[in-house]
């Protein structure tokens, strides 16, 4: 490699050369470089017979001299990249899917149902039973005794009418003591003078499911309460409310000069009340036997 640098940079500084026909490099130095050189440089050709050996070159001292100064290039090497291998694409394995057991459901007992007790409601006017119903009454409980007659029931020596096992009509109180009258045999609006007089009527009421009935009851023309039979009232069994909550008598409507008994009428059981005389409803008539 120096000998060809050499070799170029020669003929650079001396000028021209030749190879001649023996194989001798012939170079020519440059008169107006080197005007010291005289002659020119001869490389011999091999002797016959003898191996090749290399040209010989003879270089002037100061083209050594100069060839001493030439820089020789420096190798540059081509950039030489290193590319990253490629990594191989991690793949994980896909996770089983979990699947929960499906949980019971649960079920509550059910609750038990909360009845409140039913509020009182007023209840309409007396409505007579058609003489159809009566019929079906009879069947049913056999309280009016036979069909149409005048004595319905006797007890301890009395024999009561009921005007509903009769026919459908409510009269006012003052209606009502006719009914009676016109009964004949000594017939009149009840009289409640003992409590144990009381307890039956209570019962005919219960058993008829009768709402209401007029007796004989009254304060007209007086402020002192009294029975048609005579008797003052000695026994009481006047309610604990009525239409303003208050006991009885309470005299609500200004009027309230007769009485009757109401049969759970304000949620108080069958009880005893004032009611203005201008009112309808059946009657209970006795008579002596």
């Amino acid at each position: 490699m120096i000998v060809f640098i050499l070799l170029v940079c020669a003929s650079g500084v001396l000028g021209d050369h030749y190879v001649a026909p023996d194989g001798s490099l012939v170079l020519f130095p440059s008169p107006d470089r080197h005007p010291q050189a005289s002659s020119s440089l001869l490389m011999s050709p091999p002797s016959p017979g003898s191996a090749p050996r290399a040209p010989r070159i003879e270089v002037p001292e100061q083209l050594v001299e100069d060839s001493r100064h030439i820089q020789a290039p420096v190798f540059q090497p081509e950039p030489f990249y290193i590319f990253p291998a490629p990594q191989p694409q991690q793949f994980s394995a896909p996770q089983p899917q979990q699947f929960s057991a499906p949980q019971p459901q649960q079920f509550s007992a059910p609750q038990p149902q909360q009845f409140s007790a039913p509020q009182p409601v007023a209840q309409p006017p007396f409505q007579p039973q058609t003489p159809s119903r009566i019929e079906s009454r009879r069947e049913q409980i056999s309280t009016c005794g036979t069909p149409g007659g005048l004595v319905h029931e006797s007890r301890l020596g009395t024999n009561y009418h009921f005007s509903w096992c009769v026919n459908s009509n409510a009269n006012t109180w003052d209606q009502a003591n006719s009914y009676c009258s016109n009964l004949g045999r000594g017939f009149k609006s009840v009289s409640i003078e003992t409590k144990d007089k009381d307890d039956f009527i209570t019962s005919v009421l219960a058993k008829h499911a009768v709402q209401f009935i007029w007796t004989s009851g009254n304060k007209k023309g007086s402020s002192t309460w009294r029975w048609s039979s005579g008797y003052s009232f000695a026994y009481t069994n006047w309610s604990h409310t009525g239409g303003f909550g208050r006991p009885q008598p309470d005299n609500r409507e200004g009027n309230e000069d007769c009485l009757g008994v109401l049969n759970n009428f304000y949620r108080d059981g069958i009880k005893w009340h004032d009611i203005a005389c201008h009112h309808r409803k059946p009657v209970i008539c006795e008579t002596s036997l």
